[in-house]
């Protein structure tokens, strides 16, 4: 199936929105120009299922699998409504604050990840973070790489709440990209001017 994602007042293209079968692995992301090719096997997706499209910014929509317009014919257009934030509240705290290392200080054998070939396009290696004290403001994510085969990858950080054992709701208002060029060795996505304020335990979920 073939398509593309529009922003529905400017008509304008939507650049790594996420479009997925609820529930499935089976998902893509949309290009620079907005378009998606998502490929499936009709004997394991019902089609009664739900595709989701989806991005930071825009109200989600949904379409039912039978109601996809096969690539064969001509393309899907999906247009999403962005959406209205208010300004978060700002609290000045009196207490004294310090910096403290959360997660995996040292590389750990048991929680490694990995992306491998094109079909791996729009997956996520999540990991959750267990958050020790309320109002904790992140700085900034650290992770090690093992190997990177590309020049560079361009990949997004999303930041959940962490629910009833799985993720929860998205925490970003904004997307947050940064371009993988280390080969191995530490990598830093510098967090703090987003200003994400946490009092809970987060899933952190790199794609």
């Amino acid at each position: 199936v073939k398509g593309f994602v529009i922003d529905k007042e400017t008509k304008d293209p939507i650049v790594f929105a996420n479009i997925g079968i609820v529930d499935k692995a089976i998902g893509t992301v949309s290009d620079w120009d907005g378009g998606f090719t998502l490929t499936y096997d009709l004997k394991k997706v019902n089609p009664s299922e739900t595709l989701r499209i989806s991005t930071i910014g825009y109200s989600s929509e949904t379409i039912q699998v039978k109601d996809l317009i096969t690539s064969s014919q001509r393309a899907n257009y999906v247009y999403l409504t962005k959406k209205t934030y208010g300004l978060a509240d700002v609290m000045l705290p009196s207490e004294e604050r310090k910096d403290v290392v959360l997660g995996y200080i040292f590389p750990d054998n048991r929680s490694i990840g990995y992306w491998k070939d094109r079909d791996a396009l729009g997956g996520e290696i999540a990991t959750r973070i267990r958050i020790k004290k309320k109002r904790t403001r992140l700085h900034s994510l650290q992770f090690n790489v093992i190997e990177n085969t590309s020049d560079s990858i361009l990949i997004r950080v999303n930041i959940y709440d962490y629910e009833n054992r799985r993720p929860g709701k998205n925490l970003l208002t904004n997307n947050i990209y940064h371009t993988l060029s280390e080969k191995n060795g530490e990598a830093i996505v510098p967090l703090k001017k987003h200003n994400l304020i946490v009092n809970h335990d987060i899933v952190v979920r790199v794609e």
